[in-house]
Formats: C-alpha cells, sequence, structure tokens
C-alpha cells in the first residue's frame, strides 16, 4: 500500500483521522467536522500508543539465550509489535510528549490538528494543525494555500522528532516523507 497507514490488527480500524474539509485522496481512516483537539486525535486514532524499550537475545547452538549488550528492541506497547532495533542509548520521545509541542506553541487546549495518524505499524507518527490564516498565491482566489505546523516522530530512527510549517497536507506516508 502506497499510503502505508497503519491498520489496527485488533479493531480494523485505520490509524488516520481527518478533518472533514480535507481532501483525502484515498478516503481511509476516520472523519470529523471541524478541527480537532489534542485529546479528540488519540480517541480518533489511538496514535498515543506507549513505546517501550525491550532487551534482546538470541538462541545459542547449544539452546541457551545470549543476551545482546548493545541494542535493544523498541515495542509498541498497546499490541507489543516490534517497530526497530536500536542502540541501548536511544532515546524514546513518546507520542504524548511529541504532540504536547504542539500544545505549547500554540497554547494548552488551543491546538486544532487537521489530520493525524500513524505509518508503517507505528514506527511513524504525525499530527498537522492549521494555523493562521491561508495565503494566496498571486492574490488569486483559486491559489489558496494553507499555513500549517507539522509534528512528526518515528521508533525506526527515519524522524527525528520535528516541528515544522510546511504547505504540505500530510495525509499518508508520500506526503510525510
Amino acid at each position: 500500500m502506497a499510503h502505508n497507514l497503519t491498520t489496527n490488527e485488533e479493531t480494523g480500524r485505520v490509524e488516520f483521522v481527518a478533518s472533514s474539509h480535507v481532501s483525502v485522496w484515498h478516503g481511509l481512516g476516520q472523519r470529523v467536522d471541524g478541527l480537532m483537539t489534542t485529546q479528540q486525535v488519540y480517541d480518533s486514532t489511538g496514535i498515543n500508543f506507549p513505546v517501550e524499550k525491550r532487551e534482546l537475545s538470541f538462541m545459542g547452538n547449544d539452546g541457551e539465550q545470549i543476551a545482546i549488550p548493545d541494542s535493544v528492541g523498541i515495542v509498541r506497547g498497546d499490541n507489543q509489535k516490534l517497530l526497530s532495533i536500536m542502540k541501548r542509548s536511544y532515546a524514546i520521545i513518546d507520542p504524548e510528549t511529541s504532540f504536547q509541542i504542539g500544545d505549547i506553541l500554540v497554547g494548552e487546549g488551543k491546538a486544532h490538528w487537521a489530520t493525524a495518524g500513524s505509518i508503517d505499524g507505528g514506527r511513524k507518527i504525525f499530527m498537522q494543525a492549521e494555523i493562521g490564516d491561508s495565503m494566496f498565491i498571486g492574490g488569486r482566489s483559486d491559489e489558496e494555500v494553507k499555513r500549517l505546523m507539522l509534528i512528526a516522530n518515528s521508533f525506526d530512527g527515519s524522524i527525528a522528532l520535528v516541528c515544522m510549517l510546511t504547505p504540505v497536507r500530510v495525509v499518508c506516508q508520500n506526503t510525510l516523507d
């Protein structure tokens, strides 16, 4: 799947939500009326899952478990799925902490999100808010460009925690990468 949005195996729901005014080409996920608070995003997507470090080992030729000293498994705590193998020094910034940045920047309870989701089984997460007024290219009313704040993070080392302004609406892996 090109979109690579996560489908929760337990609920069958796609971990993606979009405001009703956002065009989503693949039609997946939940649609809500208006912009969302951080809590509404969590309730709609389930992307505030715990992320944990787990010890790694392998079975030797004699059947004995041998610890892997310098690496840990990064595991999605709600379904116990392995997200990646990282160095022991890897610092997890969990989804809730990641998205608190938006509330801090915009003001507690004032961040209003237009899209949010989980990609590749939860290896990547994102939330995107509309901020400020739109811009109009060359003064033309048909060339509207929204001002968007994106917060994204990964648990496989592919994205460092980022918060950035962008005109690109994130709705899938192709628009996040």
